[in-house]
């Protein structure tokens, strides 16, 4: 799990979970910009792998976001035991 802070004058940031991986991003504070979408606090999206995309504070105060992620189906860890 992460937490994140997007400051007004920070750069994008880029979310990309990575093969076998999948994250959920929920926006507790703040405006962002998600692709072509606007997200506000309660909003969240699911990324999953290679998928990448950038979140843009579009306001004047922080934004605070949680992500949470784990492994896809096929990213998954198994033993032999």
């Amino acid at each position: 799990m992460i937490y994140g802070v997007l400051k007004s004058e920070d750069k994008p940031r880029l979310i990309k979970p990575g093969k076998g991986h999948e994250e959920i991003v929920l926006i507790l504070s703040g405006r962002v910009k998600f692709n072509d979408k606007i997200l506000e606090a309660g909003d969240s999206f699911h990324i999953v792998e290679e998928e990448s995309c950038f979140i843009e504070n579009i306001g004047d105060s922080e934004v605070i976001y949680i992500i949470s992620g784990g492994h896809s189906e096929k990213g998954h860890h198994f033993s032999s035991t």
